[in-house]
């Protein structure tokens, strides 16, 4: 009796706990990312059109946040993008499994996106054409979840720090608190400074 109660009590626990996860996840704000929208990304209907814009809305909530790109969205800047600073993390991910952020980077010789803040990637695609692309964190938090997938001609890095960010060295020993996980993607490179 005693083991049937205590297989009851663990199904019931793990069966709130799941309840618990899915609605946290639920429950995160969403702003929506599609092509040609003209919208303030409150929902798919009125979504907004670029990242950048995305990206801006996303800080503003000032709470953990994801960006819904849903089909295939031109990120269609200059070279250098630099995102607003936030202290939420931000989500970016694909909806189903038609998310893409495309990167025409025939327009300069290296593509860089200085991030504001900590930015989680999971089930989207890069597309890049031409040169190259690189992501410098600037020792914020970056996470490649499952489901990244990266094309690209000539390569894709992500470095932690641009060439103006500032360092300390201890030694041998670079003192900074930030995280890099790749749990999928493909990147040419992964390096400490660009």
């Amino acid at each position: 009796m005693k083991k049937l109660l205590a297989i009851i009590l663990t199904v019931c626990m793990l069966a709130t706990m799941s309840a618990l996860c899915i609605s946290a996840d639920e429950a995160l704000p969403v702003v929506y990312l599609k092509a040609g929208g003209t919208g303030d990304g409150t929902t798919e209907a009125k979504a907004v059109g670029t990242l950048p814009d995305a990206m801006t809305a996303a800080a503003a909530l000032n709470k953990e946040a994801k960006i819904q790109v849903v089909g295939e969205v031109n990120f269609d800047l200059t070279a250098k993008y630099t995102s607003p600073e936030h202290a939420n993390k931000i989500i970016i991910s694909g909806k189903g499994t038609n998310g893409k952020l495309t990167v025409d980077t025939s327009v300069a010789n290296q593509y860089i996106w200085y991030m504001g803040g900590t930015v989680q990637f999971e089930n989207i695609e890069f597309n890049m054409t031409a040169n190259q692309m690189a992501i410098y964190t600037e020792l914020h938090d970056i996470y490649f979840l499952e489901g990244v997938n990266v094309t690209s001609t000539n390569g894709f890095g992500v470095r932690a720090a641009g060439s103006s960010t500032e360092r300390t060295f201890d030694g041998f020993q670079y003192n900074a608190n930030y995280k890099m996980v790749f749990l999928s993607g493909k990147f040419h490179d992964i390096a400490l400074f660009g």
